[in-house]
């Protein structure tokens, strides 16, 4: 029986972000005398890049800075969300 074998059971299913391979390795940091699924890190098979895994919750978001447009970045601006959630978004309803 495989070390962590509902962990086993999921790698299969992984895709990775970067280049879409569906062959994932899990590698623990440590050894977990809980018996729950350790911190380590799953490597991808296609692109070599790992992803952590912390207290059983895996991260798979990018770590770079993200490529917005210019209408993706100003929607992240203070200005913006007080903008719209004190005007427009009252008015658009009744428009």
């Amino acid at each position: 029986m495989p070390p962590f074998p509902r962990l086993d059971t999921l790698l299969h299913a992984l895709k990775c972000p970067e280049c879409g391979a569906t062959s994932f390795s899990f590698h623990p940091a440590e050894k977990n005398e809980a018996g729950g699924i350790p911190d380590g890190d799953f490597a991808c098979g296609g692109c070599g890049k790992r992803y952590a895994l912390k207290s059983g919750i895996a991260d798979f978001l990018p770590s770079g800075p993200s490529l917005l447009t210019m209408a993706q970045r100003t929607g992240q601006w203070d200005v913006t969300a007080t903008a719209y959630e004190r005007v427009w978004r009252k008015r658009a309803l009744s428009l």
